[in-house]
């Protein structure tokens, strides 16, 4: 049996007590007459500074004793201090070959991604796993460091000459999933944010926001999910489910009848936004902010818009499809992430997209859109699932998942509340503006009128409104005006 340096020290510590105890137990019970056992005892309450005075030595002896206390006392808090080291690299050493066997579980997760037979592949790495905890096991704790050799083999780098001692097999393993590049970004992006910290997750219990909350679960020190909904909302059900599976603790935010003016009202406050539509899809993170002690907060904002999330994608056309995409980029950056920097403010947290990571977006805005434009429902973001299945996370495979406005219920909720005053929703919201705030110009404002319009051709109004330096609210002012000034409907046919 190969003993580890720790073992051989403390039992080299153990042997050396035992020796000088069982010396001085042999010279007090001569010098003094005692038998072995009241020899033994004194030398064992003496040296533990337990000492009872039930047995002393006589005074012509006090300074052998003095001598032996010196001794005894420092042998003793050394024999301590090394249990107390033994204790630690033992715990740290089940902690270490844990983190390994994970590790090399995850890289096999993600060769299973692959789609092809990576059988031999995945023996080598149980041949790595064996090797490495048997290395392990004769080793310090604080003398492993496993990550550069297991990030090598993710990206296809050459392992070190270390790690190939390890095992006998071929130098190079390939164990990359399709998108790895992106799905390394988007964990360095999530590491960077809650890397040692408290952090919270603006989760909807879906796909994007699931992978955030899992992979920051491996680099923060507390990781605490928040959903804003109503009562068996959508959101409110899929997140309780995935955060038990996840492992991590949930809170629910509740929106109810009685708080979701005052709600509203403070929002319109804090960012000035008055949007009926801005309003009913920013409340949710408005209220988790609210909510939630920490001051990271970690939001998946951007999924949608760089991997196709939203249902208006599904089937379209190329040109369709990129009027689309842009104005719904355009609108993120122009109105969604305004707004939420503003709510971060006014509650003084630090606002994280990982999504939204510059290399992040470099990355996928470099895809093929064939690989991106969702041919029915179940296809849209495929290059976030099979990123989510490479990095080890099957269980969100199968998230389902609605526009925060309607799977938190919150656009139900302002339905039925306008519905008990006799107003319509966008009536109801705009009834609000004047309690929020003063002075907000029109263009901040949303129609009263509810329209259904084609999503392209809604688009690319937008932009044309946009880049002529106008907002789309005040345009539909406009128009309304010259319908009321003509008395007709000459100006808009």
């Amino acid at each position: 049996m190969v003993l580890r340096s720790t073992d051989a020290e403390l039992l080299r510590w153990v042997l050396i007590v035992a020796v000088v105890l069982g010396a001085f137990t042999l010279m007090f019970s001569h010098v003094e007459g005692w038998d072995l056992f009241d020899s033994f005892y004194f030398v064992l309450c003496t040296s533990t500074t337990s000492g009872f005075g039930d047995v002393v030595v006589s005074p012509e002896n006090r300074l052998l004793a003095s001598v032996f206390i010196i001794v005894a006392a420092t042998l003793v808090l050394s024999l301590a201090a090394n249990v107390g080291q033994w204790i630690m690299d033992s715990v740290g050493r089940r902690m270490a070959v844990r983190r390994f066997r994970g590790e090399v579980a995850d890289t096999k997760l993600r060769l299973r991604g692959l789609g092809a037979d990576t059988s031999d592949l995945e023996a080598e790495l149980d041949r790595i796993m064996e090797a490495g905890s048997r290395a392990m096991g004769e080793m310090r704790a604080d003398e492993l460091d496993l990550g550069p050799e297991l990030e090598g083999l993710r990206r296809r780098r050459r392992p070190s000459p270390w790690l190939r001692s390890l095992y006998h097999g071929p130098a190079h393993l390939s164990c990359m999933y399709r998108h790895a590049d992106l799905g390394e970004a988007i964990a360095r992006s999530v590491r960077e944010s809650s890397e040692g910290r408290d952090v919270a997750v603006a989760f909807s219990g879906g796909l994007d926001s699931g992978l955030v909350a899992g992979l920051a679960a491996r680099y923060a020190r507390s990781v605490h999910l928040y959903t804003c909904g109503t009562a068996n909302a959508y959101d409110v059900v899929a997140a309780d489910e995935l955060s038990k599976r996840l492992g991590l603790p949930w809170t629910h935010v509740r929106l109810t009848t009685g708080n979701i003016g005052p709600l509203i009202v403070e929002l319109m406050s804090a960012t000035g936004v008055t949007d009926p539509f801005t309003v009913s899809y920013e409340l949710q993170l408005f209220s988790v902010c609210r909510e939630c002690s920490e001051d990271v907060v970690l939001t998946g904002q951007g999924a949608d818009e760089y991997f196709m999330g939203c249902a208006k994608y599904v089937g379209r056309t190329a040109e369709a499809y990129d009027s689309l995409v842009r104005a719904g980029k355009d609108r993120l950056r122009e109105v969604s992430i305004p707004c939420e920097l503003a709510i971060a403010s006014h509650f003084s947290k630090d606002l994280r997209y990982p999504y939204m990571d510059p290399e992040v977006v470099e990355q996928a805005e470099a895809l093929d859109p064939e690989e991106l434009l969702p041919r029915d429902m179940d296809s849209r973001k495929a290059v976030l699932k099979d990123i989510a299945r490479g990095l080890g996370f099957d269980c969100l495979l199968d998230r389902r998942k609605k526009s925060s406005q309607y799977g938190s219920g919150t656009t139900d909720l302002i339905r039925a509340v306008a519905r008990e005053r006799g107003m319509r929703y966008n009536e109801y919201i705009d009834s609000l503006r004047g309690a929020a705030t003063s002075g907000l110009p029109m263009s901040g404002r949303g129609s009263v009128v509810d329209a259904r319009v084609d999503s392209v051709l809604k688009a690319e109004a937008e932009r044309i409104i946009r880049e002529g330096g106008m907002d789309p609210s005040a345009v539909i002012e406009a128009v309304y005006r010259r319908i009321v000034r003509d008395g007709d409907l000459r100006s808009v046919r």
